[in-house]
């Protein structure tokens, strides 16, 4: 064999070799760009199913919730005022007032927006309720039975200077829920 012939076959056969390595190299390139691409479509798949998921979750839970809570609100809505219902509760505390045998009458209405709850309003009444002890004590226990949820902020009793002996007042500060 001639050296000549044997350095050319040689030399083809590097060609080829590199040839075959640059295809390989570029082959393997071509595979990595396409799981590179296959990858990251995955991790967005992934991503889109886990905030799907974590949206389903959490409307679930709110069903849940407005299901449990059901009977409490509308409890609360028993309790609260309705919307046009202000006139009426204050002439039921006028007319208790007059069942008992006290003078009750109102001194000031206002309303105040409940920080919780953005359909429900706060109603703030002052009233002042005159008449003999037992009456008075009488007025303040019905209160605390009324179809309404109500708090008292507070209570001032008095002994009044008057001619008519045992006559007393009660001032009061009367918080209900009403609906706006």
């Amino acid at each position: 064999m001639n050296t000549q012939s044997i350095g050319r076959k040689s030399k083809e056969l590097l060609a080829i070799t590199l040839l075959l390595n640059v295809a390989a190299i570029g082959w393997c390139y071509f595979l990595f760009m396409e799981i590179k691409e296959k990858n990251e479509h995955l991790s967005e798949l992934a991503n889109r199913i886990e905030a799907e998921t974590a949206e389903e979750s959490d409307i679930h839970y709110k069903k849940n919730l407005a299901v449990e809570t059901a009977t409490l609100r509308e409890k609360l809505l028993s309790s609260t005022l309705a919307k046009g219902g202000a006139i009426s509760f204050i002439e039921l505390l006028e007319a208790t007032g007059r069942d008992v045998g006290a003078r009750t009458s109102i001194e000031s209405v206002s309303t105040k927006d409940n920080a919780k709850l953005s359909n429900i309003e706060e109603l703030r009444l002052a009233l002042k309720v005159t008449g003999p002890w037992p009456a008075v004590v009488r007025l303040l226990g019905l209160l605390e039975l009324l179809p309404y949820e109500t708090e008292l902020d507070q209570v001032v009793v008095s002994k009044v200077e008057s001619p008519e002996e045992g006559s007393w007042r009660a001032d009061l500060l009367l918080t209900t829920l009403k609906e706006k």
